[in-house]
C-alpha cells in the first residue's frame, strides 16, 4: 500500500469555514474552492443520491447556510 500524499486532521468543533482553511493549507486547492464545492447544489445532490442513509433532501433547504456542515467528523483523513 502506498503512503498517503496528504494527511489532514480535523479537530472537534470546527466550522465548515475553519475546515476549509485546514484543507486549503494542506491540499492543492483554495479555501474558496473548497467552500464553493461543499455548497454546490449539484454536488450536494450527488452526495444525497450516493449516501441516502446519511443525507436527505432536507439539507437543501435554502435556510440552511452550509448544508454539509457537521458531516465531516473530527478525525485524521489520509488521501
Amino acid at each position: 500500500m502506498e503512503a498517503p500524499l496528504y494527511t489532514i486532521t480535523i479537530p472537534e468543533g470546527k466550522t465548515i469555514d475553519e475546515i476549509a482553511h485546514i484543507y486549503a493549507n494542506e491540499m492543492p486547492f483554495s479555501k474558496k474552492e473548497f467552500l464553493n464545492k461543499v455548497n454546490d447544489r449539484g454536488y450536494i445532490e450527488t452526495l444525497i443520491n450516493s449516501y441516502p442513509d446519511i443525507l436527505t433532501n432536507d439539507i437543501l433547504n435554502p435556510e440552511i447556510r452550509t448544508p454539509l456542515e457537521g458531516y465531516l467528523y473530527a478525525a485524521t483523513y489520509k488521501f
